[in-house]
């Protein structure tokens, strides 16, 4: 008896039994939906990363080109525009990254305009970027 008077006790103080079923679907459901938005984001992050890391390696290369081109001035001489890979100084195109460079001769002599163009594309769009120097050569 005294067991029966103990559970009333604590119910009567209480005033609930425990959880019911609908309540810990709701809960289920709301914790779901957390994780679901969670990973979704972590998703987008993953794609931005992605695209922010080819851009770089393209303006990484192009600005490269332009670095050799100051470094070694008796290698400048007036090209018409070539691929960086058949330039023979090097450095690789990385994936999905084309690269043309450009030699003119500059109006002053002895001066010369290096252009590197790169492309690539994210999710379809084609993506460009040009990088241009006034270099002396000899």
């Amino acid at each position: 008896m005294t067991v029966n008077k103990r559970r009333r006790f604590f119910q009567d103080k209480l005033g609930e039994k425990g959880f019911g079923l609908l309540e810990v679907l709701a809960a289920m459901a709301l914790l779901a939906l957390g994780f679901t938005s969670v990973f979704v984001s972590l998703g987008s992050a993953a794609a931005w990363n992605r695209e922010a890391a080819r851009s770089t390696q393209a303006i990484n290369l192009a600005a490269g080109v332009i670095e050799y081109y100051k470094a070694r001035p008796d290698q400048i001489r007036a090209m018409p525009e070539t691929a960086v890979s058949d330039l023979g100084i090097g450095m690789e195109e990385p994936p999905g990254v084309t690269a043309m460079v450009t030699v003119t001769e500059y109006y002053i002599p002895g001066l010369y305009q290096v252009t590197v163009r790169v492309n690539w594309s994210v999710k379809g769009e084609e993506r460009n970027e040009v990088l241009g120097c006034v270099l002396p050569g000899w």
